[in-house]
């Protein structure tokens, strides 16, 4: 640990050292604090909802859980999800090949089946788990013990969200000491994304609170350096494989660093490397006997990642866009490698013309990974800070710590200082959204391993001023301003901040049930003010829709076509509730979206 040379700092540093114990407790607490405020504002949504819209991961990992409470604790069936985007690409390889759909319409039995559904099921390998198990584990064992409510899992990801920000403040305090560490946990506190995703239901908040787990647990088994240390980090290893199996990149430089510590000590070296194995085999022994037992293969844990490369790393592919699809070129590249993942990355990769067109990509990508957009995949952090005041006042996002946080990663190299499993864990979060795709909830892992290291830029920074070193202090700057430049860059023209899915889902999944009881119910009062109340959110564009002002391109065409239907349907219920003039407006502006859908 390098403390600050100035006095000032020096005196602040000791100061805290003694004041460890409070500093906790004031994390604990006022990161409580924002999680319940937050969760009270999306109560009174329908964001806590949004795992009823079919089309999300969201709504697959429900499902899934469900079926594992209910007692498929085996999931010994093909389980894998039933999108939109599936049945195009299906739809687009029996096109291609239409003597080949009378195949996937029967069964070997001779019984009929869905054909699109049979396709997908033999590329993702029949029970081959879909993605990595233990989430939806994790959401089952919550399920059977306080019933099939999504509230329940909030409340732990809430809890791992306030363990989350403990661990980067104990972690900042261990390689840069106390000053950086508070830095760095005033930006974790008040860091939207962060808080963002402890209400979602993926396993965004797990994935980060397994990242920092496993950077502190390392440094503290580097220090104790026992046999009994290093089988505990394979078991916590192993068991984050189960959520992410992009830990083993972790994983790897753990081997590598262990190699290097003890290349004089072969004896030494094979008992921890033993001892580190056998943990990461214990921890995933319960996926391979149910794999064994349902027939699939042993260490298979996710089978999306041939479709999930061809969908970041065709050469058409926008790094800017996240995840998308060109339904026609992914059926002729899945039918041709049969969904095998090695096949899959050389036909993909020979879409493009030459090497540097998959550089540039790559650097788009780099680019996209740095950028201030929370990329929407199932959520949208815009949409839901329209919610929640708590996500509007917690005000650091990724541009404000992006620059200092590479900076302190660079600053790190060049003094050759000992945090390696920092460093380790940042490459382990960001070469997978550089192997497939940039999205916000990839992303996170990144962005909460770069706060210790902003924590560490800030105060070098200002430890130098104060020494009136001000070449070193101009040169941080100066690297922290260009970096937050390029994060900060406008989004691509036509990009919209919140999408139109993302308008569409709270209507699939929360207003349009809520408003359909309530007309079953005849009560038709209260389902028109379930449309009013919806229509606060009314995206600001869509009140300037009308014969003068028509959609010019597919988002503005779907933003029309929803709320054609939302007011068509307010009309409706207002024209049966006894209100026809307001009926009447409505029906007016539904007819004013129809001409600008035309």
């Amino acid at each position: 640990m390098q403390l600050p040379n100035t006095p000032p700092l020096n005196r602040l540093e000791r100061a805290l050292a003694t004041r460890c114990g409070w500093v906790c407790l004031a994390i604990v607490v006022v990161s409580a604090a924002l999680r319940i405020a937050y969760f009270a504002e999306l109560s009174a949504g329908p964001c806590l909802w949004q795992h009823r819209a079919r089309e999300t991961d969201m709504a697959f990992f429900d499902e899934w859980a469900r079926l594992i409470a209910d007692g498929d604790w085996l999931t010994d069936r093909s389980l894998h999800p039933d999108h939109i985007w599936y049945r195009q690409i299906a739809e687009a390889y029996f096109q291609a090949y239409p003597d080949r759909r009378a195949a996937w319409e029967r069964a070997p039995d001779g019984t009929v089946r869905d054909p699109a559904e049979a396709l997908w099921d033999h590329w993702y390998d029949g029970k081959c788990f879909h993605q990595e198990p233990l989430y939806p584990y994790l959401i089952a064992a919550t399920y059977r013990v306080f019933g099939p409510d999504v509230r329940w899992v909030f409340a732990w990801q809430m809890a791992l969200g306030v363990c989350t920000n403990l661990l980067i403040y104990l972690i900042a305090r261990r390689y840069f000491g106390e000053l950086a560490a508070v830095v760095a946990i005033t930006l974790a506190v008040f860091c939207g994304p962060l808080l963002f995703f402890d209400l979602v239901l993926l396993r965004t908040t797990p994935t980060v609170f397994a990242a920092l787990a496993l950077v502190y647990l390392t440094g503290t088994v580097l220090a104790r350096d026992r046999w009994p240390w290093w089988l505990l980090l394979g078991l916590c290893g192993g068991t984050t494989l189960l959520l992410q199996s992009s830990f083993v990149l972790f994983g790897c430089a753990v081997l590598g660093a262990l190699g290097w510590r003890r290349r004089r000590q072969p004896i030494l070296l094979a008992r921890h490397v033993g001892a580190l194995v056998l943990g990461a085999v214990l921890a995933l022994a319960p996926a391979i006997a149910r794999n064994v037992a349902v027939g699939v293969r042993s260490l298979a844990l996710s089978s999306v990642a041939p479709i999930v490369f061809v969908a970041g790393n065709l050469a058409d592919s926008d790094p800017m866009y996240g995840f998308q699809v060109n339904a026609a070129r992914a059926a002729r590249i899945m039918a041709a490698t049969d969904g095998r993942f090695g096949a899959t990355v050389r036909t993909t990769l020979r879409t493009h013309t030459s090497g540097l067109s998959y550089v540039r990509q790559l650097l788009g990508k780099l680019y996209a990974a740095g950028h201030w957009y929370e990329q929407p995949n199932n959520a949208n952090f815009y949409y839901y800070r329209l919610h929640a005041m708590t996500l509007r006042l917690t005000v650091v996002t990724f541009a404000g710590v992006v620059g200092l946080g590479v900076v302190g990663a660079v600053l790190l190299l060049l003094q050759r200082r000992a945090a390696w499993p920092l460093l380790a864990m940042l490459l382990t979060t960001l070469v997978p959204m550089l192997l497939f795709y940039v999205l916000a909830r990839f992303r996170t892992p990144l962005l909460a391993t770069l706060l210790p290291l902003a924590g560490y830029t800030a105060v070098r920074a200002a430890d130098w001023l104060l020494q009136r070193r001000f070449g070193h202090a101009a040169a941080v700057l100066a690297g922290v301003a260009a970096l937050s430049f390029v994060s900060l860059q406008p989004l691509p023209p036509g990009k919209p901040l919140i999408t139109a899915f993302d308008y569409n889902a709270p209507y699939a999944a929360y207003y349009g049930p809520l408003e359909q009881r309530a007309r079953d119910a005849g009560d038709w009062q209260q389902a028109a003010d379930i449309l009013r109340s919806s229509l606060r959110y009314e995206p600001p564009e869509v009140r300037a829709f009308g014969p003068a002002r028509r959609a010019a391109d597919e988002h503005e065409m779907e933003l029309v076509r929803l709320y054609m239907a939302v007011y068509q349907r307010l009309a409706d219920d207002l024209a049966h509730a006894g209100q026809p003039a307001a009926a009447a407006v409505a029906e007016e502006r539904a007819r004013a979206l129809t001409a600008a859908a035309q």
